[in-house]
């Protein structure tokens, strides 16, 4: 009984790892030929400049998001005190 089922573990151990081992050699395959037949990345642009205001204090804060952020955080505490008094 033992020995049977330690066969039937090796059998399926053993097909597990040629079938891991056939998945790796698939996805080298695969990412080589990825890496010669797919088109080349643009070249990166550089970032642009950061403004700085001119008494040489912080940059302006322009960005929608943080405004939309600032927004939203400014609509919170009006809200929280008028619900104080």
């Amino acid at each position: 009984m033992i020995r049977d089922a330690t066969i039937v573990m090796i059998l399926g151990m053993g097909t597990v790892f040629l079938v891991l081992l056939a998945l790796l050699g698939l996805m080298t395959l695969g990412g080589r030929l990825a890496a010669r037949y797919a088109p080349p990345e643009p070249p990166a642009k550089p970032p642009a400049p950061v403004p700085k205001a001119p008494s040489g204090g912080p940059a302006p804060q322009n960005d929608a998001a943080e405004n939309d952020s600032q927004t939203c955080v400014a609509v919170a505490v009006a809200a929280a005190r008028r619900q104080g008094k």
